[in-house]
């Protein structure tokens, strides 16, 4: 009955550093080979955290162009789905950052900034309940063909930030199982400061 749209492009400037610094150069560094990498931003209200780590991976990945990104934008509701998927931001998504986003990544028209459309083509939203729906696509889904969303496993990252101060602890547990066995061997789980709090985490490794 109650979601938060609020969110701005680089939300939280110490975590999307740990990213850039650290957690997406040794991952793009492990899957050199592959070049592969599967995101997902859980709870992305209106698409900026997703469209973010889309601009962090271009500055990281020279190649990018030979590369198979995707980064998935989930959230419960289907007005701020539809806002993401549209891109277009108003100066008020940028607070906090430079203007160097806004020039480089958008094209502006009057009050409003259009994402890149070279960026569309690596993310992909969907409404989805992290709580009751499933990650992985259904039987009937598969033989159907016209499944509701990607299977959304084998992650490389799960970004989960400020989503889990509105859950009850059950619900926190049963998404953090889901997390568990949507993520790779040696993937990352990034949520809020302090939002696992007295939860069981002995299947993943503080780092």
């Amino acid at each position: 009955f109650l979601t938060n749209g609020e969110s701005f492009f680089f939300r939280d400037k110490g975590q999307f550093l740990a990213l850039e610094k650290h957690i997406l150069p040794e991952l793009i560094g492990r899957k050199s080979a592959e070049k592969k990498l599967r995101i997902l931003s859980a709870g992305c209200a209106t698409g900026e955290e997703v469209y973010s780590l889309v601009i962090l991976l271009h500055g990281l990945i020279d190649d990018i162009d030979q590369w198979d990104v995707k980064v998935y934008g989930v959230d419960l509701n289907p007005a701020s789905i539809a806002r993401a998927k549209a891109g277009i931001y108003r100066n008020w998504s940028f607070r906090g950052v430079g203007s160097e986003p806004q020039q480089t990544y958008f094209k502006q028209v009057k009050n409003h900034y259009y994402i890149d459309p070279k960026f569309k083509s690596q993310v992909a939203f969907y409404p989805i309940n992290l709580v009751s729906d499933s990650f992985v696509l259904s039987a009937k889904e598969i033989f159907s063909g016209v499944p509701i969303h990607d299977p959304l496993e084998d992650l490389d990252l799960i970004v989960c930030r400020n989503v889990f101060i509105y859950f009850s602890a059950d619900a926190i547990a049963k998404v953090l199982g889901k997390f568990y066995q949507a993520l790779r061997p040696l993937g990352y789980l990034l949520t809020g400061h302090a939002e696992l709090y007295g939860q069981n985490l002995d299947a993943f490794q503080v780092k």
